[in-house]
């Protein structure tokens, strides 16, 4: 015992001596230390609100639960070493036949290298505890740190994650023997922890399977408000208990299965597999053997690369390993196409097509990126591993036929790989029973977009294997910059493309309306770009690649004039040339062009607005009454002119003699002009968009002026994330601010964030609503206004725009369309320019009752729910015409958007549904038609409100969304029973519950919201009104509602006037 003993002490202390020498490992620390730095800055973004602090208890729990990038490919690094560096460094024959015991080694190597991982991990904890003086965040978002809580964090969390992740990856290098256990266990908690998250809503069960405890914990702490977040302490109880109870068992049995099968002769030992078990001939033939001549032709050279590749393909793809990462992947497949998709990209179920489908390889691109690394590395380096470099290094066999052999391998599987998906997609298509295929999306998403991508991976670990010309290392610098790279763009470190390897602008803007739209260029240039960026690279791996003896990458770079040759010259002039053109033109487009702004950027724009102009916001400002108008779009260039006459009223006491203009991105003036009036300029402030103008003589009070306004508004090339959808190729969408707003002071431009607002030196927001007595009506443009246009379009397109629609014709191959607004109509249209299909359903013939026709305008791939539509509608008007009688225009319109945003938007008599709303839901599902009802009821009691005349201040909000979302509840309970209203509360609620907990603003009382929080004023304010229906009884509560409606609707009221709501 006591020999054991000493065994395990002198191997123990052998290890962290050969580990404290190693210089990689001080890296690894300093990297921890930044890790937890970073993660604590951008987890308080994420979870952080206007009062809570940046280090509060709840941010603290929630950064140690994530436990980091790092700490994943550390755990995979150590427990892979920690036995199996013996069989990788051939020593196993040398340390296996000792009189050392099997135990003391067993126990000594996993302590050791556990300790190890522990004491870098501790970097981590460093990271988070110097936070506060790091300057980072202002003082006054810092509290004195609870030390309590980040000891109980460190127990609860840290030391059981870091036990479970390295114990779990141990054991299963151990049992299967190689070192690619490791990497599976440690994938395989990244996979659960995705999944766990991303299912939680679906209840806490699903949360036990993340080993971690981060996606239990964010379920707890998305429901806290900014104060329960700094004083926010977990206990040790509940499903979290469950949780580390589970996880801690799993991994001490699966530690005990790895002592209990561990042996020297059992861990050491290769199974060989025999083609036959005939014995062997003992007689020795004698052969001729002929002259062989050896050809080092360039086409020999060719020829030997592409059988070498061949050969390579066929061996990456026949072991076991890639059959079970395939099976992981179709798994994943799955599970992300029925789980993550649906809560994330949908509001209900949808039909399994293609672009739904494809919205998937996102998320599984990490996994396709590091079985790719993996798979290069073990590949660049099996000559190594093998010994076989001894033999093959001498031979004639130039370098790059060698090197090209394998990157056209991880070409091929690459290709298969993508290849695969479509097989994936097809077949989970088929099996939902939807036949109706789109082929050439899925070959320009998975070849044309994520192909190259995924050779450009190879490629960079090529060149990191040139670099370091060792096998782990690769393995961890590559690893650790796709976990950066990652990691940057999700929490906006680094908000360029052209910064992040691989990435491109637009992989969340694919719609089927427009496809990628702008950026389809834009997929077009990075893919060159990174390209030529990946080729500059791996033509630099062919001077420095490591062949024969073994070399320090210096002696290397000194022996490269030997390799150097014109072809490589000509390889890394050409690429480079390439990248830095491209470079430049994305720079051009992206930075030039379209004007890129960083998020912090935009806020500092925002604020030297606020603070130069806010003094004008009371200043008295003339009001649109009428406009005429003529919009010529042209989509295919992204070009709109516009010509108009806008009739400007001064409905103020005093006469007006300064007018303040406003305009937005990309909009050109070319000429602006009052008529029997004299504009002057005496301020033009193109940077902030305002420019101020005197007019004389001045404008007497309730006179009224004719200004003419001649502009266009041209897009060029793409942006860095914005999809511009007012003015693209298919599906434009552009409001009331194609014209110039005459204000003096835009609240809608301030910093609304309070948690940036002390920041930059700004006051605290309460309320961005004027308050109930302000006469501010649905505008501070505007009251209600008139309007006549004549909008023309391209010749496959049409135009959809509230109003009576008078006249079409077609004229130069244009189609042209005029509308004239319905009477009290606000200044807040919308109009939309796509291909439809068209269906028009006649209501009734009667001339007194309304409407007398549906019409719904949906993309031509997206007719599967028409019918539903149309039920929906109907439903809805019948519902609602007890309430506020008759439908307020003839024609009801519904249509079909591109999906940008998730907003539902209504405008007079037309609804404008995103793709991803009722178009595709799945209406076999009884949920979903539901669900339809449901959005129909209350978008169309919305156009009810909407004929109001409301003024804009306090409460305005509560009136236009809390009214119709309370109506959608009650018919939702009429129509469909307890059961289903009962899940629209439970997700009201939640939704009310995450706004308070991501909110950077304190919550304003729901009966004076503002149109900020859409949490209070839909969410809340539904939930309340339908508490105050049930109080009051729903036939009650209904009946004062009609007779206010019926008393008011030709008043001008506030909110306050709903005193029923009392």
């Amino acid at each position: 015992m006591l020999k054991e003993i000493n065994m395990f002490k002198n191997i123990f202390l052998f290890e962290l001596k050969q580990q404290s020498k190693r210089r990689i490992n001080y890296v690894f620390f300093i990297l921890f230390v930044l890790q937890g730095v970073f993660y604590i800055k951008h987890t308080s973004d994420f979870f952080s609100a206007d009062t809570s602090f940046h280090n509060a208890p709840a941010i603290v729990y929630a950064v140690l639960a994530g436990t980091g990038y790092l700490t994943f490919i550390l755990v995979a690094f150590f427990a892979s070493k920690a036995l199996g560096k013996d069989l990788d460094d051939k020593t196993a024959s040398l340390f296996y036949t000792t009189a050392v015991s099997e135990s003391a080694f067993f126990w000594s190597r996993y302590l050791s290298s556990f300790f190890i991982l522990l004491a870098l991990s501790t970097g981590y904890l460093i990271g988070i505890l110097i936070y506060p003086y790091t300057g980072i965040s202002p003082q006054e978002k810092l509290m004195i740190f609870d030390l309590a809580n980040f000891f109980k964090a460190i127990f609860y969390i840290f030391l059981p994650n870091i036990f479970v992740y390295f114990s779990v990856s141990f054991s299963l290098a151990t049992i299967m023997k190689k070192n690619m256990g490791a990497y599976i266990g440690t994938l395989l908690f990244f996979v659960l922890l995705i999944f766990g998250d991303s299912s939680k809503d679906y209840g806490e069960v699903y949360t036990m399977v993340d080993a971690s405890g981060f996606a239990n914990l964010h379920l707890k702490l998305e429901n806290l408000t900014a104060l329960q977040k700094n004083s926010f302490a977990l206990p040790l109880e509940g499903s979290f208990f469950i949780n580390r109870l589970i996880w801690f068992s799993i991994a001490t049995i699966l530690l005990l299965v790895a002592y209990r099968g561990f042996s020297f002769l059992k861990f050491s030992e290769k199974k060989i597999k025999f083609k036959n078990d005939e014995p062997a001939n003992t007689i020795i033939p004698t052969l001729d053997l002929p002259i062989i001549k050896i050809d080092l032709s360039l086409k020999s050279n060719i020829s030997s690369m592409l059988r070498m590749a061949l050969f390579e393909f066929k061996n990456s793809i026949r072991p076991i390993g890639f059959k079970i990462f395939m099976g992981f992947i179709f798994t994943l497949f799955i599970v992300y196409v029925t789980i993550y998709h649906q809560t994330y990209y949908s509001e209900t179920q949808t039909l399994p097509i293609t672009s739904e489908i494809l919205k998937v390889t996102k998320p599984l691109a990490f996994f396709i990126y590091l079985f790719l690394i993996v798979s290069t590395t073990e590949l660049l380096y099996k000559d190594r591993t093998a010994d076989f470099w001894l033999i093959s290094d001498v031979t004639p066999i130039t370098n790059w036929s060698v090197i090209l052999s394998k990157v056209l391998a991880m070409f091929l599987l690459s290709l298969l790989l993508s290849l695969s998906f479509i097989v994936m997609g097809i077949v989970v298509q088929t099996f939902k029973g939807f036949y109706d295929y789109q082929i050439d999306v899925y070959i320009g998403e998975l070849i044309g977009r994520w192909l190259p991508k995924y050779f450009q991976y190879v490629l960079l670990t090529v060149f990191i294997a040139s670099i370091t010309a060792k096998k782990h290392i690769t393995y961890i610098i590559t690893c650790m910059l796709l976990m950066f790279t990652a990691v940057a763009q999700e929490m906006g470190m680094i908000e360029q493309f052209k910064y992040l390897f691989t990435f491109a602008p637009g992989g969340d803007f694919y719609t089927d309306m427009n496809g990628y739209g702008i950026f389809k260029q834009a997929n077009s240039y990075f893919v060159i770009y990174w390209s030529s960026f990946a080729l500059f690279l791996f033509f630099l791996s062919f001077i420095v690649w490591q062949r024969g003896i073994p070399l320090s990458l210096l002696q290397r770079v000194k022996n490269s004039k030997k390799r150097f040759s014109y072809t490589i010259l000509l390889g890394l002039l050409l690429s480079g040339t390439i990248f830095i053109i491209y470079a430049n033109k994305i720079n051009q487009t992206t930075v030039i062009d379209n004007e890129f702004l960083s998020k912090e950027q935009q806020r500092e724009e925002n604020a030297l607005y606020e603070k130069k102009y806010s003094k004008y916001s009371n200043s008295k400002q003339v009001k649109v009454t009428n406009i005429k108008a003529t919009i010529d779009l042209f989509p295919n260039e992204r070009y709109l002119l516009l010509n108009a006459e806008m009739t400007l009223k001064n409905k103020n006491n005093k006469k007006i003699d300064t007018l303040h203009i406003e305009w937005i991105d990309f909009y050109t003036i070319k000429k602006l002009a009052v008529k029997k009036h004299n504009l002057k300029k005496i301020q033009d402030d193109k940077k902030l968009k305002h420019a101020i103008y005197l007019i004389t003589p001045a404008i007497e009070k309730n006179q009224q002026v004719e200004l003419v306004v001649e502009a266009n508004i041209q897009h060029k090339g793409f942006t860095n994330n914005d999809p511009q959808q007012h003015l693209t190729f298919n599906g434009s969408y552009f409001k009331n601010d194609i014209f110039p707003k005459f204000i003096g002071f835009d609240t809608d431009r301030i910093v609304p964030k309070n948690q940036y607002r002390s920041l930059l030196d700004l006051t605290k927001l309460q309320n961005r609503l004027s308050k109930f007595s302000d006469n501010v009506y649905a505008s501070s443009l505007a009251d209600s206004i008139s309007y006549d246009f004549t909008i023309s379009t391209a010749k496959e397109q049409r135009i959809i725009a509230p109003g009576v629609l008078k006249k079409v014709w077609v004229s130069s191959e244009r189609n042209y369309y005029n509308y004239q607004s319905f009477s009290g109509t606000w200044y807040d249209f919308t109009i939309l320019s796509a291909k439809f299909y068209s269906k028009k359903i006649e209501i009734t013939k009667t001339s007194d009752r309304k409407p007398q026709k549906i019409e719904i305008y949906a993309h031509p791939n997206h007719l599967y729910n028409l019918d539903i539509i149309e039920n929906a509608v109907k439903k809805a008007l019948q519902n609602l015409h007890p309430l506020f009688g008759n439908y307020p225009y003839p024609t009801i319109i519904i249509a079909e958007r591109p999906r940008y945003d998730n907003k539902l938007e209504t405008v007079d008599n037309i609804i404008y549904l995103p793709e991803n709303y009722a178009w595709i839901a799945k209406t076999s599902n009884n949920a979903n038609d539901e669900f339809i009802n449901y959005l129909f009821t209350k978008m169309i009691a919305k156009q009810y409100v909407q004929r109001l005349y409301l003024t804009q201040s306090q409460g305005f909000p509560v009136v236009v969304k809390s009214i119709p979302e309370y109506l959608a509840l009650h018919f939702v309970q009429k129509d469909f029973g307890n059961t289903i209203l009962e899940q629209h509360l439970k997700n009201l609620d939640d939704d009310y519950q995450k706004g308070i907990s991501s909110a950077s603003n304190q919550e304003i009382y729901w009966k004076q919201s503002d149109d900020y929080a859409d949490y209070i004023s839909e969410s809340k304010g539904g939930l309340e009104l339908y508490k105050l229906s049930k109080k009051q009884g729903a036939p009650v509560f209904l009946d004062k509602l009609r007779t206010f409606y019926s008393v008011n609707k030709d008043k001008k009221i506030s909110a306050k006037d709903f005193t029923f709501l009392e």
